[in-house]
């Protein structure tokens, strides 16, 4: 009688904990292992769950797929090929844009949601320039950048 008390026990506690044990499971669209001499990695496409972290030094993002999309929508046919980079997109808590083979001075930025509202406007100072993007909810927006007053590149951003 003991030892069948034992076993209903055993498998109460191994059902009830069931509900608790889980792992990472991936439903992913493609992926493979790259192998050389220091080690392997492995990745996957299709899955976007991920933490992003960020400190003074830069922005890092954790988990199970590192996502990775350009929505470019249009660009000045002029324009110097990967003159303007956005990253990380999708957004953690900032933006940065990057300027690269054309000159920064007369160039500007706006950010706008779905809406045509305005989230963000400023100018471009430097090669890299941060926009903070802690501060809005999770969404599609849109990023142009202007020459003046010519608009020379859109682009979606998403923000998980």
């Amino acid at each position: 009688m003991a030892m069948r008390n034992l076993r209903l026990t055993l498998l109460g506690l191994s059902l009830f904990l069931s509900g608790y044990i889980s792992a990472q499971e991936s439903v992913s669209s493609s992926g493979n292992t790259i192998s050389g001499s220091n080690g392997s990695i492995s990745y996957s496409l299709g899955q976007t769950i991920y933490i992003s972290y960020s400190g003074t030094s830069g922005e890092i993002n954790e988990g199970v797929q590192q996502p990775f999309e350009f929505y470019l929508l249009s660009i000045r046919p002029s324009l110097p090929e990967n003159s303007i980079d956005v990253f990380p997109n999708p957004a953690g808590n900032y933006i940065s844009i990057r300027i690269s083979n054309i000159s920064f001075k007369n160039l500007r930025y706006e950010m706008r949601d779905a809406k045509s509202n305005f989230i963000s406007v400023g100018k471009i100072t430097s090669n890299t320039n941060k926009i903070n993007t802690s501060n809005i909810s999770s969404g599609i927006y849109f990023l142009e950048v202007f020459e003046s007053e010519e608009p020379i590149k859109t682009l979606k951003i998403v923000k998980p």
